[in-house]
């Protein structure tokens, strides 16, 4: 079943995203925090978690010092709305290749056009340190099937103060991966 998570689905939810992308990924408070300015949407059979997608408004501040989306492209992009940062897509890996993962996606960004709020989202699609950046990443491909298109390439985003004490599981440490942003209207 797809739909909107909420607080009493947040142990599983942070367990997945610890799971995938290190521990902590994200606070339990952090969490609370994005609920009341975002949407938590979730996949779940028979009360488990099995996939989950977190969406929150990004000022544009954030937007051009973390993705470097400058204000004119901005002003272009978002039809002077707000913007949402689409700040992760995870899905157990026991549960890939099986369309929850996709059809979660098309149901979030389906009901946040529906509440017809924001201009666009944005995200930064990880690319880990180890591969080639000619290479499409496997969300790439699910991005744009599902209407987002590239703008830019970013060489080691996530090496500011702000994530400093985070970790990566590829990197083991700071994280020293590259990104690619994408973004799609609303």
């Amino acid at each position: 079943m797809l739909r909107h998570g909420d607080e009493k689905d947040l142990e599983q939810v942070k367990k997945l995203s610890d799971h995938l992308f290190g521990d902590p990924y994200i606070s339990t408070e952090e969490y609370l925090e994005l609920l009341k300015i975002g949407y938590l949407f979730v996949a779940e059979e028979d009360g488990e978690i099995q996939a989950a997608s977190l969406h929150h408004l990004i000022t544009p501040k954030e937007l051009s010092d973390e993705m470097a989306v400058t204000p004119e492209m901005q002003k272009d992009l978002c039809k002077e709305r707000p913007s949402l940062h689409f700040r992760y897509h995870a899905v157990y890996e026991e549960h890939t290749r099986k369309g929850i993962g996709s059809s979660l996606l098309a149901y979030a960004l389906q009901e946040m056009k529906e509440d017809n709020k924001y201009g666009s989202v944005f995200t930064q699609l990880w690319v880990p340190l180890n591969r080639n950046m000619k290479e499409k990443q496997p969300m790439e491909f699910l991005a744009e099937k599902l209407g987002f298109s590239k703008l830019h390439e970013q060489f080691q985003p996530w090496q500011i103060e702000k994530y400093k004490h985070s970790y990566c599981p590829v990197c083991g440490g700071w994280c020293r991966c590259n990104a690619r942003v994408y973004y799609r209207e609303l």
